[in-house]
């Protein structure tokens, strides 16, 4: 049986991994969880934890309230490896045990909110974000299309702004110690990044609703 306490490590102070982007390793990863291989279950409970808590806080708005939605989904891919699919994603599949996680959550808090006085003034607000996280379905949403568009996209971006985006998204590095690693001040490194997430957004505008643009920069 899992140890329960594992999940406990959310804040993510341990190895900073790339999120699992290679197709063999995430099928590898995949069989070996569903064989009850916990040293599998951490790396990958390690590499998309940021990335899962960066998307529930954005709709949820409350970062503890998202941890707990998240550890909660990785104990519900423990609890269910045996019967995983082998074909299936596991970020699409964690992405989607999250949104549903996330949209229980605001079902309870919208029906409390209407009815509290002081709480009203937050309403409106969930409402929007239940209704755009209903839109998005991670079992029709093609992350193959999704990667191509990120790739093509930051194939176009300057060299140094390339570089800027990969440590920021994909080694999980700090402004201050990206630039101290390209001999580059920290406003630099924000201008830069703030040049590639302008271009994503208009790329992934031509392909996707603009009611989840937020949701997708958000598990890039």
């Amino acid at each position: 049986m899992f140890n329960s306490n594992f999940y406990l490590v959310g804040e993510i102070k341990l190895n900073r991994l790339n999120m699992i982007q290679d197709k063999e390793l995430n099928t590898e990863l995949l069989n070996l969880i569903k064989r009850g291989d916990e040293k599998a279950f951490r790396i990958v409970f390690n590499s998309y934890f940021p990335r899962l808590l960066a998307f529930s806080s954005e709709y949820v708005n409350d970062r503890e309230v998202a941890k707990n939605l998240v550890q909660e989904s990785f104990l519900t891919l423990w609890e269910r490896h045996e019967t995983l699919n082998p074909d299936s994603d596991l970020k699409a599949y964690l992405f989607q045990v999250l949104r549903n996680k996330s949209l229980n959550y605001l079902k309870t808090i919208k029906v409390k909110q209407k009815y509290e006085e002081h709480l009203k003034y937050r309403y409106n607000e969930l409402l929007l974000n239940y209704e755009a996280l209903s839109h998005l379905d991670f079992d029709v949403l093609s992350f193959n299309e999704l990667k191509a568009i990120i790739e093509n996209t930051i194939a176009e971006l300057p060299p140094q702004c390339k570089r800027v985006f990969e440590l920021s998204r994909y080694e999980m590095l700090k402004n201050k110690e990206i630039a101290d690693q390209l001999g580059i001040s920290v406003k630099a490194v924000e201008g830069q990044m703030s040049k590639a997430l302008k271009l994503l957004k208009k790329r992934l505008k031509e392909h996707f609703p603009s009611e989840i643009f937020t949701l997708l920069l958000t598990i890039i």
